[in-house]
């Protein structure tokens, strides 16, 4: 689990992660409190016997005496009401009904876990841990720049950088799992914060021996009749690919399907075909040696930073969003030769 928080300020006011795991204890709670009332030291003991296969073992490593550990074991079947270990060849293996237990018992301890370490970094009032999840072409590239900004205000500050799909970032704003959320689409989280940074441009992305390479911009029909490399229709992108095929009458058949941007950039480099990506892959690709054209289409694709409302850090949303845009900005325009950039830029700005 990533966790987001920041020290409790001269209000008091916890911010949502702390009330996250304040919900994490509630389920510990519930969990152990309906009739078996087990305590920490004897869910550790039970864990242990299981990871070990002996009491004498167990009992050393959460500091319990063996007859007193062997005692606990007696006392909390009695409280639950069946066996929980059978003696297999002097080694002690949980029953079935006992091996039930153990998800349960890990999730508890894990949570136990988790929540000590909250509380000593409030006791200590540590630093506060900034958690982002990106689109993974964005993640490599304005991200790390943007984020300069950020540290500027937050010099103490711990960075955790998540990549992964539009959707599930969006889940994660919705369930307030992250800080701040940067996504490809119009989308948003319910109840959340959302503001666009800027737009993007499909891009045909190439080899410099490519043939298609002598074309300042590239149509959908001169793209069909040589091989490319898309997406995958889950995504965003390759869900708008295939559309603008499809009501172009072309059929959409690209000879590689990926699930990642880097992935397409490496099979173009590879001279499997041209890669379909929008603008935000360009720095990558061209660090690589690839040369990008625009293609021919009217989408402006929707680059948008979301975050969770409510939460200690959404004032820094519109920071973090004019950083974006910045580094945005700056990103590489298709390679000279291209044509006129300013007539179809890779990234434009939408304040």
């Amino acid at each position: 689990m990533f966790v987001s928080w920041e020290s409790i300020g001269h209000t008091g006011a916890p911010r949502a992660s702390v009330q996250r795991h304040i919900h994490m204890v509630k389920y510990i709670v519930q969990l152990f409190s309906y009739s078996i009332q087990m305590n920490r030291r004897e869910i550790l003991l039970l864990w242990e016997v299981a990871r070990t296969g002996s009491v004498t073992r167990a009992s050393e490593r959460v500091r319990m005496s063996q007859p007193a550990a062997s005692a606990t074991i007696r006392s909390i079947e009695e409280r639950v009401g069946f066996a929980l270990f059978t003696r297999e060849k002097r080694r002690l293996e949980f029953t079935p009904k006992g091996r039930a237990l153990l998800p349960e018992i890990s999730n508890a301890l894990a949570a136990l876990s988790s929540l000590d370490r909250l509380t000593e970094e409030l006791r200590v009032d540590a630093a506060s841990r900034v958690t982002i999840a990106c689109v993974a072409a964005a993640a490599t590239t304005m991200l790390p720049f943007a984020l300069r900004v950020l540290l500027e205000r937050m010099p103490n500050a711990r960075l955790v950088v998540r990549s992964g799909m539009s959707l599930e970032i969006v889940n994660m704003v919705a369930e307030q799992r992250i800080d701040f959320g940067i996504v490809v689409g119009d989308t948003a989280a319910p109840e959340g914060g959302a503001a666009d940074i800027c737009t993007l441009g499909l891009h045909a992305v190439m080899r410099p021996d490519s043939p298609l390479i002598a074309h300042d911009r590239i149509s959908l029909p001169l793209l069909c009749s040589h091989p490319y490399i898309s997406l995958a229709r889950h995504l965003h992108l390759g869900t708008l690919a295939a559309r603008r095929f499809e009501e172009a009458g072309l059929v959409f058949n690209p000879v590689v399907e990926v699930t990642h941007f880097s992935s397409a950039c490496a099979f173009a480099e590879a001279g499997y075909g041209t890669a379909i990506l929008d603008s935000s892959s360009l720095p990558y690709s061209s660090r690589i040696g690839l040369i990008a054209r625009p293609i021919d289409v009217p989408d402006q694709i929707p680059f948008r930073l979301l975050w969770p409302k409510g939460t200690a850090l959404a004032k820094y949303a519109p920071l973090l969003r004019d950083a974006l845009a910045q580094a945005a900005a700056a990103a590489p325009r298709p390679a000279e030769g291209a044509g006129d950039p300013s007539a179809n830029p890779g990234l434009s700005l939408d304040r």
